[in-house]
Order: C-alpha cells, then sequence, then structure tokens
C-alpha cells in the first residue's frame, strides 16, 4: 500500500486456479471494485480468456476499469545471451540448436522449469 491511500491486488496466474480458489479471487475482486482507488492487476496466458470463461465478476471489472493487456515476449538473443553466462547450468537448455528452445525462450516456461519441486531440481544460477 502506498502513502496515498491508494491499494493495488495483484492476482498472479490467474489460469491456475481450480474452482474453490477461483471463489477466494471473486471475492476479492469484488471487494476491490467497491473501495474507490482500488487496483486489479492480474496475470494469465495470454489465450486464457479466450479459450475458457475467465469466472470474474462482469459488474465488478466494469467497475474497475479495463486498461490494454501488457505482453511479455519470448525471450530475445541478447537476454539468452545474458543467462547463458550468468546461469551457467542453463547454457545447454538455452543453446541455439536445443530441442526445447521454443519452450525455454518463454520466460514463465523456463521459470516453471527451474522451479524447486520434489526430488531433484534444477538449479537456475
Amino acid at each position: 500500500m502506498s502513502l496515498s491511500g491508494s491499494a493495488i491486488l495483484f492476482i498472479d496466474n490467474l489460469d491456475f486456479f481450480g474452482p474453490d480458489v477461483q471463489k477466494t479471487v471473486i471475492d476479492f475482486v469484488r471487494t476491490a471494485a467497491s473501495v474507490p482507488g482500488r487496483t486489479v492487476i492480474a496475470t494469465a496466458r495470454s489465450d486464457f480468456a479466450l479459450t475458457e470463461p475467465n469466472g470474474l465478476p462482469k459488474e465488478e471489472l466494469a467497475i474497475l476499469g479495463k486498461a490494454a493487456p501488457v505482453f511479455i515476449p519470448d525471450l530475445d538473443d541478447s537476454e539468452v545471451a545474458e543467462l547463458r553466462e550468468g546461469a551457467t547450468r542453463l547454457s545447454q537448455l538455452l543453446s541455439d540448436s536445443h530441442p526445447a528452445k521454443p519452450i525455454v525462450r518463454n520466460l514463465f516456461r523456463l521459470s516453471r522449469l527451474c522451479k524447486p519441486r520434489r526430488g531433484p531440481a534444477m538449479a537456475c544460477n
């Protein structure tokens, strides 16, 4: 929250929530819309609202207003080169000849590959 009294509700991975969590998110959005000066920022796949309903309440979204979406493009060659240098364990995965090239150039997918899981995880540094 800022000193101005405004606040931002961040909802990350809107497209990954199951039905129970979606109900909570809807409650958060309704509450945010009922308080002046509140902003909601959500992340999701670019085709999320096109391929499936987002489930968010239309009336509250209209109150909050709609901004133009921000799309995060795939990593460009200079960003990949920087990652290869800074995260040497990823060098082979990020090579131009690797079969996973189209997948790992997407920053979200690359982050999911690097996310620790049960058992051995890929170290990304």
